[in-house]
Parts: structure tokens; sequence; C-alpha cells
């Protein structure tokens, strides 16, 4: 997956991966880190949000049982999973999403999307956000939405470059919070 090459770029100490992405090793991951990047399959449940969860090796993760954690650490996600912050067609709040709920569970910033993204535009927002995120001399989430929106511009110009100016696969990519 190019998205995990790119992120292995800048810091491999924390990837995991097939079996060893399980929601015991993720949730202690959490738990211990300021930051987290999931590139996975999600599955929503339009009855309640809360029950929504992230699909992993060993099964789900849903949101529920990531917003009861002490994630005292907590900073930045980015949620690279299809249905990430779409709202429930039932929900009266569009403002209740993906992004919105790692929100509640103490990140900070989180950009997220807001449905199906393509294969080839994930690696490009990734390598162009975490380049600027991780710039400076420490990493710095304050700058997600100045970094996603960045991403996004190269992402439109490289889309009108290649004879796609109509394509509104950008869309997707969102930032809540800080």
């Amino acid at each position: 997956m190019q998205e995990v090459e790119l992120i292995e770029q800048f810091d491999s100490s924390l990837i995991l991966q097939e079996e060893e992405a399980t929601v015991d090793r993720v949730l202690r991951c959490m738990e211990e880190s300021s930051w987290v990047h999931l590139a996975c399959y999600a599955d929503e449940d339009s009855s309640s949000l809360t029950k929504s969860a992230f699909c992993l090796h060993n099964g789900d993760l849903p949101l529920s049982k990531i917003i009861t954690k002490s994630l005292r650490y907590a900073d930045f996600a980015f949620l690279s999973a299809c249905c990430s912050t779409t709202p429930s067609e039932d929900s009266s709040d569009e403002a209740v999403n993906w992004g919105a709920m790692m929100l509640a569970a103490g990140y900070r910033s989180v950009i997220a999307t807001t449905g199906p993204i393509r294969d080839a535009d994930a690696p490009l927002i990734v390598g162009e956000v975490y380049s600027r995120l991780l710039s400076g001399s420490a990493p710095d989430s304050t700058m997600a939405a100045h970094a996603l929106h960045h991403a996004v511009k190269q992402l439109r110009e490289r889309l009108e470059k290649h004879g796609s100016p109509s394509s509104f696969s950008w869309v997707p990519f969102i930032h809540v919070g800080k």
C-alpha cells in the first residue's frame, strides 16, 4: 500500500499492518501515541454512529470503544477510511460524523474523508500533508488544515494537468478541529 510506504518514510516506529493491526494493539497505540493514522475500511452503523467501526485484522474497533478510552496524548488523527465522515441519512445533525467522533475521543485535529477516495489520490494527499506537518523541528498538528489545503490544491492541479479538470476526487478530504 503506497500510503503506508509514504508514512514509513517519515516514521516507521509505530506502523501496524495486516495481522499486527489487531483491535487491542491499535487501542494500546492510540493510548500511548499522540498521532494516529488509520488507513483501513470502516463500517458505518446508520442506527448509531458510535456503533460504527474501523475494520481491523481480528475484528472491528467501534467508535464507542475509542471514545471511552483515556487518550491523554491524543492530538492528531488522519482517517483514511471509506465512510470515515459520512453522516447517517437518518441523522438530524450532519456535524455528527467520524471526524467529530474522534474530536469527542480527545483528538484536537482530524483529517478525514467524507466518502470513498481513489487509491491514486490518497498517497498524494498523505505525502503532502505529512511533509508539511513534519517539516519543522517537531511534528506540528496545528498546521493540519493548512497542510490539507495545500495537498488538495496539489491534487486538483494534477487532475487538471492530466485532463481530469471536472473530477471531484479531491472533495472527500476534510479537516475538523484546530
